[in-house]
C-alpha cells in the first residue's frame, strides 16, 4: 500500500459493497503516507501521543516539524490542527470531545 498508481483501481471498487471496506482503508492508506520516511515517523510520532498518551502539545511539535520538513503535505496539516485543536480543549470539554467524536464522525454521510 502507499502507491498512488492504484488510486484510480482503489477509487473504482468503492462502489462494491464487498470491498467499499478495504478499498477505502487502502486510500487512506496512500493518502496518509509520505513519501518522506521522516515525516512518515514524525506522524507515528504524533499520532502516538495524540492516542493513548493525550500528550498533544509534543504532538504538535513533531506535526510542526513533519510540516517544516514537507509543507506540501495536507494530512500532516491536518493533524496539526487536530493537535492544536485537543490542546486548546482542557479538562470536561476535552473528555466530552473525545466521548463524543464516534457519534459526531456517525452522523456523517458514508461514514459506515
Amino acid at each position: 500500500m502507499g502507491d498512488e498508481a492504484i488510486i484510480p483501481d482503489l477509487a473504482a471498487q468503492l462502489h462494491s459493497p464487498q470491498l467499499q471496506g478495504p478499498a477505502t482503508d487502502a486510500l487512506w492508506a496512500v493518502f496518509q503516507r509520505s513519501r518522506n520516511p521522516a515525516v512518515n515517523e514524525l506522524i507515528a510520532q504524533g499520532s502516538e501521543c495524540m492516542g493513548s498518551s493525550g500528550k498533544y502539545e509534543r504532538a504538535l511539535g513533531l506535526f510542526e516539524e513533519a510540516i517544516r520538513l514537507e509543507p506540501s503535505f495536507a494530512e500532516v496539516r491536518v493533524q496539526g490542527v487536530w493537535a492544536g485543536t485537543m490542546l486548546a480543549l482542557s479538562g470536561t470539554l476535552q473528555q466530552t470531545w473525545q466521548r463524543h467524536q464516534p457519534v459526531c464522525y456517525a452522523a456523517l454521510p458514508n461514514s459506515s
